[in-house]
């Protein structure tokens, strides 16, 4: 059995004092003996006797009363849980120190708070009580078991952090624990709380959550960043598309949101949100340069200035190349329309770069260069391109697939089937021999991001263009493996040119070759336009340049196997890193942990080149504050511990969170208390008794 307040049991002994005073109360009045009084001798011995029997009761009863009571004071308690060679395990106590706990309340920042309630617990435990202190929001987690005196100068510690919170670490570092404790000091942001624990394991951990502060003000901050259209070309004009939300019981009149690229404005809009509104603007530009563009969105008109700055990097290339595979020779009537195409753009000053490269010189060719692939008219598909083409997909390099007449179908199924494209070609219809037109193609969907500059998407007019007339096609079926997007279709909703996705890839798969003996379509106004646009889209990468990641994950990026020295840096916050290089496959890539980074630019160099930035950024579910009532926050726990404890430090409740603290146990304290109470009344009887007896 454990006390909360053991300063009360050395207070018990004083309850014995009126006892020694009765016992050494010895002296008795002198006697005189009055012959009118004799006959009352006997009488007078018996009521003596009683009356001594109900002091001593009336005695024992006050008595132990007292001691109940300060008893009860102690609040005692009886471990439920193992305990330590100290008697008692360690606690783990974790304070919330990442975005949001800098908001102030009438009780001041929360951090603060937080801070002096986990002193004020501490200096409440037990002399023999161990603590561990920990943050959400550092990438060292440390699991040096301290005393109570080190545990508050830890705490006095810690500051504010503006990096991603996340219980992983931590979870990870207590998992050889299985009867851990941990004390949670936090505010009350269901957000944050899904959010940090989305990648834990369970555990078998109890958890006391102590809620600290209840601000409610108004908090701009950005929801999303993205490309309008995904191509990125010096000279060219790009729209970026941006989200701003509003959070709080106030909206924001006389804000503002602006656009900054390498630390300069290139635009700005007026704000004007109510609580809980959501508004979205474009940002129109055009890049002059090549290379890596350092942007940012930059938010005012709100108190709350942490995540008023969302970081983002475009990358604007020189130009991508693509490798067209073909076992056909450069005079073949299927190659000679997209020759025409691929020399087109390799003589202008095009984002598009085309090398021809025939199937048996495939080996000697670099594959990093190339962008994506375009297959263009195999008979089939041996097995050694089966396999570097499962490569280039984990790479998520980009494919096209054009068939030939001469195409052994079950081969291209095959193919299909061993690299995951949700494709087949279940037949033929038509006859390449006869112009007898089976069907018409026509645009699946004009907002597709391939038609963007072809066609004008934003206007509700029909699109009118001379629809190709197709002679044979191979039937292409779906499968279950992936989705299927139809780019072209035949009048009756037939796919004849579709697009699906293997891991990060994008593919494009054509029922139709690029000869006349399929179609007409290489007369086509459309056919340029249409290839080139196709060999743009999956050549880019899914996020089309914009490179940008959430704080906490994982930034993995490929480097050149040649490379000497590989550094990693973070400007902003002055990180400098050596990564090791691994191995996977015939490619090498780096990677580091962006938990208990802030926002801001990460910048790869090999050998003294930049070779790579990425935009780090804090997830927008952590900038919609709003508090939770206690029965969610169990909620969100109760899927990771074992036992769930909420506490309000603003309500009587304060002096509870101790029993957690110290050890979670059965409280004794209120039983005790019931005796007490039971003992007065005991008492109020007996003496009642007592003076009812002596007054008669």
């Amino acid at each position: 059995m454990s006390f909360l307040n053991p300063v009360f049991i050395w207070f018990i002994p004083l309850v014995f004092i009126p006892l020694v005073i009765h016992l050494l109360n010895f002296r008795r009045p002198e006697q005189l003996a009055f012959s009118s009084i004799a006959f009352l001798e006997e009488l007078q011995k018996t009521v003596v006797r009683n009356l001594k029997l109900k002091e001593w009761v009336l005695l024992a009863i006050r008595t132990l009363l007292a001691a109940f009571l300060l008893l009860a004071l102690a609040q005692p308690f009886i471990s439920e849980n193992g305990v330590g060679a100290s008697g008692q395990e360690t606690i783990h106590l974790v304070i919330e120190n990442g975005i949001g706990m800098d908001r102030v309340d009438e009780n001041g920042p929360l951090l603060e708070q937080a801070k002096q309630w986990a002193i004020s617990l501490i200096a409440k435990a037990p002399e023999t009580q161990m603590f561990i202190v920990n943050t959400l929001s550092s990438t060292v987690i440390s699991n040096r078991v301290v005393g109570k005196a080190d545990a508050i100068a830890a705490v006095e510690k810690i500051s504010q952090s503006y990096s991603n919170s996340s219980w992983q670490n931590l979870f990870a570092s207590l998992h050889e624990d299985p009867i851990g404790k941990i004390i949670y000091l936090s505010d009350v942001h269901p957000s944050k709380l899904n959010h940090s624990l989305a990648d834990t394991l369970g555990t078998s951990l109890t958890l006391s959550w102590i809620p600290v502060g209840k601000p409610n003000q108004l908090n701009l901050y950005v929801e999303s960043v993205d490309l309008e259209n995904q191509v990125l070309v010096k000279n060219k004009p790009v729209q970026i598309r941006v989200v701003i939300a509003a959070s709080g019981i106030e909206g924001a009149i006389n804000g503002s949101a602006s656009l900054w690229l390498n630390d300069e404005v290139a635009g700005e809009y007026q704000l004007g949100l109510a609580a809980g509104e959501k508004q979205q603007f474009v940002f129109n530009f055009t890049p002059k340069e090549t290379g890596f563009l350092e942007a940012k969105i930059k938010l005012v008109g709100d108190a709350y200035l942490a995540d008023n700055e969302r970081f983002f990097v475009l990358a604007i290339p020189d130009y991508k190349q693509i490798a067209v595979i073909t076992d056909r020779t450069h005079s073949d009537e299927e190659l000679i329309y997209m020759r025409a195409l691929f020399d087109a753009a390799n003589a202008n000053d095009s984002e598009l770069k085309f090398d021809i490269v025939e199937l048996n010189a495939l080996s000697g060719i670099n594959a990093e260069s190339y962008a994506s692939f375009l297959f263009l008219g195999l008979k089939e598909f041996p097995d050694f391109l089966k396999s570097l083409t499962q490569q280039w997909i984990n790479e998520s390099k980009g494919l096209m697939i054009i068939p030939s007449v001469q195409s052994n179908l079950q081969n291209y199924n095959q193919f299909f089937a061993s690299t995951g494209i949700s494709a087949k070609y279940s037949g033929i219809k038509g006859s390449f021999s006869s112009p007898e037109v089976v069907t018409t193609a026509k645009i699946a969907d004009a907002k597709h991001q391939i038609f963007q500059q072809v066609f004008d998407g934003k206007t509700n007019k029909s699109i009118e263009y001379e629809k190709p007339n197709v002679f044979a096609y191979y039937q292409i079926e779906k499968t279950n493996m992936g989705l299927q997007m139809p780019v072209i279709n035949s009048v009756l909703n037939e796919p004849l040119l579709v697009e699906t996705k293997v891991q990060q890839a994008k593919v494009i798969v054509s029922a139709i070759g690029t000869g006349s003996a399929w179609s007409n379509f290489p007369s086509n106004a459309l056919f340029a336009p249409l290839w080139y646009r196709l060999a743009w889209y999956v050549s880019m990468s899914e996020t089309g340049g914009l490179h940008q990641t959430e704080l906490g994950k994982v930034f993995t990026q490929k480097v050149n196997k040649e490379s000497k020295q590989i550094v990693i840096t973070h400007e902003q916050m002055g990180f400098n890193e050596q990564p090791v290089t691994q191995r996977r496959g015939s490619a090498f890539f780096v990677s580091t942990l962006t938990h208990g980074m802030e926002s801001g630019i990460i910048t790869i160099k090999e050998d003294n080149m930049i070779s790579q930035k990425m935009a780090l950024y804090l997830s927008p579910d952590l900038s919609a504050f709003r508090d939770a009532k206690n029965d969610e926050i169990e909620l969100i726990f109760s899927k990771q511990f074992k036992h769930v404890s909420v506490y309000d430090v603003n309500s009587d409740e304060n002096q509870n969170a101790l029993v957690d603290l110290t050890e979670h146990g059965t409280k004794l304290w209120p039983i005790v208390a019931v005796l007490a109470f039971l003992l007065l009344i005991a008492e109020s009887a007996v003496s009642i008794w007592f003076k009812a007896e002596t007054s008669g």
